[in-house]
């Protein structure tokens, strides 16, 4: 479906008038990234869970730039030792305990074998089993994904292939667009129809709570309380 098509759906359960109302839409789909992010994290910790397809995006392919393992040169320092990283930043996935949500970092070729992602904290061992020596191994740091090997050839890699399932899908889609152009809400948003009936009635509830529950602004130690703000109305 598309951001309208998914907009469209939640005004007309909640009975908003979209010509007449002070929910925008940026404000909607802001609620369906932060409900969908927070659903996969949930369901991504859970043992046997299988991934939708139709959450997976694929990103343009990335250029790649050799980097010292010193990260920062501020001391003047450097070393001999490097790592390959991606020239822009990338997209975070949805992160569970069981690592980030890229389903394949690669090459182009799609029938060449994958990296292997990391976490940090392994990536002193990469490539010091027996029989891994020559493998390539991936990571994520501050937005780009890294690249390590103890196999000489490694840094001749030009370009690498990502796909996952990120936490801003809208973030995902303008990463594959010229920086002229940008997702709008008449392009595709990746959710499936199950999904989103999940995520529709949390939005629902959050907005039924925020236009409808009571309060006491006066502060006069009264017992009286205000009436419930209105959702906005179809006209």
């Amino acid at each position: 479906m598309t951001g309208n098509e998914l907009i469209y759906q939640i005004f007309e359960d909640f009975n908003i008038d979209s010509d007449d109302s002070n929910i925008s839409e940026k404000y909607i789909i802001q609620l369906i990234n932060q409900q969908r992010a927070l659903f996969l994290t949930n369901e991504g910790n859970k043992r046997g869970h299988t991934l939708d397809s139709k959450l997976i995006q694929t990103l343009k392919p990335s250029n790649i730039e050799k980097v010292s393992t010193v990260l920062s040169n501020d001391l003047g320092l450097t070393s001999e030792c490097f790592f390959v990283r991606t020239t822009d930043k990338i997209p975070r996935a949805i992160e569970t305990h069981k690592g980030q949500l890229y389903t394949r970092i690669g090459p182009l070729d799609l029938m060449a074998k994958e990296f292997p992602l990391k976490e940090l904290v392994e990536v002193t061992f990469a490539g010091n089993g027996r029989f891994n020596e020559n493998v390539i191994s991936a990571f994520w740091l501050d937005d780009r994904i890294y690249l390590v090997s103890k196999a000489e050839d490694f840094q001749f890699v030009k370009a690498i292939s990502i796909r996952g399932i990120f936490e801003d899908p809208i973030e995902a889609a303008n990463y594959n667009l010229p920086s002229s152009e940008c997702w709008t809400l008449d392009d595709e948003y990746p959710l499936s129809d199950r999904l989103f009936n999940y995520i529709k009635a949390q939005i629902l509830q959050q907005l039924s709570y925020k236009y409808s529950i009571p309060s006491d602004t006066t502060n006069d130690a009264s017992d009286v309380i205000k009436q419930p703000a209105q959702a906005p109305q179809r006209q």
